[in-house]
C-alpha cells in the first residue's frame, strides 16, 4: 500500500518578469483621469499599473523615450491635421488637373488654389512655433 501524504505540494515563488531584484519604491498620487490613463495603458502591455509607470519611469529618465508636453502635443495634432487637408486638397487639385488635361472647363480651381494657401499658411506657421518652441529649449 501506498501512504497517503496530506502534505501540500511547495509553493513556486511568483514569477516577476525580471532579472534584478527592485528593493526600492516610490509612491504615487494620481487622480481619477491619471490613474485611469496608466491602467489602460498597461492593459493593453499586459502588465500592471505599477509594473507599467515603473517601465515608463525608467524609460524616460534613462532618456530612451521622451515625454511631449501639452502644448508640443498640441502643435504636433495640428500639423497632422493640416497634413491630412493636404493630402484631401491634392486629390481635388488632381481631379482639376485632370478635367483640365481632358480641357473641359475647372471652375473650382481658384477655391481649390485657395485651399493649398491656407493649408501651406498653416503648416508653415505650425512649423515656426515648433521651430521656436526647440530653440528655447
Amino acid at each position: 500500500m501506498s501512504e497517503e501524504t496530506s502534505e501540500k505540494p511547495a509553493r513556486r515563488p511568483r514569477r516577476r518578469g525580471r532579472d534584478v531584484p527592485r528593493p526600492h519604491r516610490v509612491n504615487l498620487a494620481l487622480s481619477e483621469e491619471e490613474m485611469t490613463a496608466i491602467t489602460l495603458a498597461a492593459k493593453v502591455a499586459g502588465m500592471t499599473p505599477g509594473a507599467w509607470a515603473s517601465e515608463a519611469a525608467v524609460a524616460v529618465a534613462r532618456e530612451q523615450i521622451a515625454p511631449v508636453p501639452t502644448s508640443e502635443r498640441d502643435q504636433l495634432r495640428e500639423v497632422v491635421e493640416a497634413s491630412a487637408q493636404v493630402r484631401r486638397i491634392g486629390n481635388n487639385l488632381n481631379q482639376v488637373a485632370r478635367r483640365i488635361n481632358m480641357e473641359e472647363e475647372a471652375p473650382e480651381l481658384p477655391t481649390v488654389l485657395a485651399m493649398v494657401g491656407r493649408a501651406l499658411q498653416r503648416l508653415d506657421e505650425a512649423g515656426a512655433r515648433i521651430q521656436g518652441g526647440r530653440r528655447g529649449r
